[in-house]
């Protein structure tokens, strides 16, 4: 693929083919209808058999919601790139210098353009799990090239490749040598070479490899590096500015040495490891920090009127603004889970006989949508501050206060025990009739509802039994005495 240059209108930009070759500078409308993703629904497709309308769910989960943090991101990123490359020119002496010489202090002649100076940029994205943080980030991304073959810039040959960024995650036994191969692999992904295979062929040492991973980046002028999962970088027990993790040290020296800009991004835990030194703080806030926290209530809104139009059931429920609420409780106002929630909900209605999506469909929808990789959610989470006319529901507070009695500094969102992919129309844990809903709610929690070893076709079993009604009674199922023990009429 020819490259193609468009040069800048800022002068300190101009004649930098690294620059130049990334995508043209758009306005915020155009970023905004670039990352909106809203699938159409013919009508026609809620008419089709259940097993068919189970598979174009999979086709609605390309929905996205663009939501203001994705315009900071890209913004943040197109800065990073620029600042990062402006001191990378390849046409210049200086460029050159980047490449063959690791300390600046080294070169004997100083370039006629000058010393290679870092720029390093440091971005910190932090918010939940389920907050849509590795969704955002991929969106983004996805909208630079990765990699681009330069061959010639206005006539001259210029054979370089340029790796514009990297998504890594940050290694969970915190080892500097995994965070390289996980580096080499990312790179051999992009280019198609074996680095990866050549470091473990040769037994590579911390020493080579932390080498091997700074000369690389360089040679590559590699642009930004996403650091994913950075919550996975933990602290010793005694963490001092002296005793910082060899894998920080690392990520440091790359930014400080070589220039390339960071995106940290994590749960709220990883601003520990940040803020250990004031030099990874300051390195990891100058490019900016974004927080995603659950929405407010007017952008609530407006995502949740958009899920409402996706749906596949043969029976369309119509969005109210207590569904909306519901669905911010379910999910505890994180987009991700809302949106998995959501589609989760219709395949558990789907084929049941009763396939509106009423509150009980949708809190299992967003239990199921965490149900493996996200079961705990994060006590950081702030629940219900839509605002306060949307007040937690007695469900969620339940949960909430059972959370801290318990000790627990995290809220656990569980599925009813029974594990069946679909429901019957006549499993106990179903509310047939939405209008008595928030009645059976309150009686689940309170523990009076039918037992989990509770048989739901009993009555149409007895309805066999000649004797229907002393049936039911033997089984305890009927109350045939109200005054009997435990059962005093209240007064």
């Amino acid at each position: 693929m020819k490259v193609s240059y468009t040069p800048s209108p800022i002068p300190a930009f101009k004649g930098n083919p690294l620059i130049e070759a990334l995508p043209p500078v758009r306005s915020d409308k155009e970023w905004i209808k670039r990352f909106n993703t809203t699938p159409d629904i013919e009508p026609s497709i809620r008419e089709l058999p259940p097993e068919l309308r189970i598979l174009a769910l999979v086709d609605l989960e390309r929905f996205n919601y663009p939501l203001g943090e994705y315009l900071d991101l890209v913004r943040r990123i197109e800065s990073a790139l620029y600042r990062g490359y402006s001191t990378k020119n390849p046409l210049l002496p200086t460029g050159n210098h980047f490449i063959h010489y690791l300390d600046p202090e080294e070169t004997p002649v100083q370039p006629s353009s000058g010393r290679f100076e870092p720029m390093p940029t440091g971005i910190t994205l932090v918010g939940p799990s389920g907050a849509g943080k590795t969704r955002m980030v991929d969106r983004v991304l996805g909208e630079f090239d990765e990699v681009i073959q330069h061959e010639s810039y206005h006539g001259k040959e210029l054979p370089l490749t340029q790796v514009v960024w990297l998504k890594i995650d940050c290694p969970e036994d915190q080892s500097l040598v995994t965070f390289a191969m996980h580096f080499l692999s990312a790179l051999d992904d992009a280019l198609g070479t074996d680095y990866f295979g050549e470091s473990v062929k040769a037994r590579n040492n911390k020493g080579v490899m932390r080498q091997k991973v700074i000369r690389l980046a360089r040679a590559y002028r590699v642009g930004f590096i996403v650091l994913d999962e950075f919550s996975n970088l933990k602290l010793p027990k005694r963490a001092t500015a002296e005793n910082v993790p060899p894998l920080l040290k690392l990520i440091l020296n790359l930014m400080n040495g070589s220039g390339v800009p960071f995106l940290f991004s994590g749960n709220p835990e990883m601003l520990d490891v940040l803020k250990l030194t004031l030099k990874t703080a300051r390195r990891a806030e100058n490019g900016g920090v974004i927080e995603m926290d659950p929405l407010l209530r007017e952008e609530w809104t407006k995502l949740s009127k958009r899920l409402w139009k996706l749906q596949v059931t043969n029976h369309v429920s119509p969005w109210t603004e207590q569904a909306a609420k519901h669905l911010y409780e379910a999910s505890r106002g994180l987009v991700e889970i809302a949106v998995r929630g959501f589609f989760e909900a219709q395949r558990f209605v789907i084929d049941t006989g009763d396939e509106r999506l009423t509150n009980t469909a949708i809190e299992m929808g967003a239990a199921k949508a965490i149900q493996l990789s996200n079961d705990t959610l994060d006590s950081s989470v702030k629940q219900n501050i839509i605002d306060g006319s949307w007040e937690a529901s007695n469900a969620s507070m339940e949960t909430s206060n059972s959370s801290k009695s318990e000790g627990s500094s995290s809220v656990r969102a569980k599925a009813p025990k029974h594990d069946r992919s679909r429901v019957s129309l006549n499993d106990p844990y179903r509310t047939q009739h939405p209008e008595f809903e928030e009645i059976v709610g309150r009686l689940r929690k309170s523990g009076t509802m039918l037992a989990d070893d509770a048989r739901p076709d009993l009555i149409r079993d007895a309805a066999n039994d000649s004797t229907l009604v002393q049936s039911l009674i033997d089984q305890n199922v009927i109350l045939d005495d109200l005054l009997s023990p435990g059962f005093g009429l209240r007064t």
